[in-house]
């Protein structure tokens, strides 16, 4: 039983504690997190180990960027948004009906 269950038990939880809050993760990539990739020649819906980028841009320039486990955007957005601000201290701002932005 020692020589079976407990190296078993230990690999299992060390697989917990990386899986953390994800629903995957992969075993090349720790950090990485299976996800439906557009990119798939094959057709077959295959899950490929990945991040979640987010890119904020104003005027085309880019003010700001995040890396993200979670695949779908919805969940990342609040976050990106925050540390965007954070980082640039960025204002909210009210789009007039004519265009201009009022601060």
């Amino acid at each position: 039983m020692e020589r079976d269950y407990l190296p078993r038990m230990k690999k299992y939880e060390k697989q917990e504690e990386l899986l953390a809050e994800r629903n995957s993760y992969s075993k090349t990539d720790t950090d990485a997190t299976f996800m439906r990739m557009k990119e798939d020649h094959m057709k077959n819906g295959q899950l490929k180990p990945g991040y979640n980028v987010q890119i904020g841009t104003e005027n085309q320039f880019v003010v700001g960027y995040s890396i993200h486990r979670s695949a779908g955007d919805t969940s990342c957005m609040k976050e990106h948004l925050e540390g965007v601000k954070k980082r640039t201290r960025w204002q909210t701002s009210k789009e007039h009906r004519c265009g201009c932005r009022i601060w």
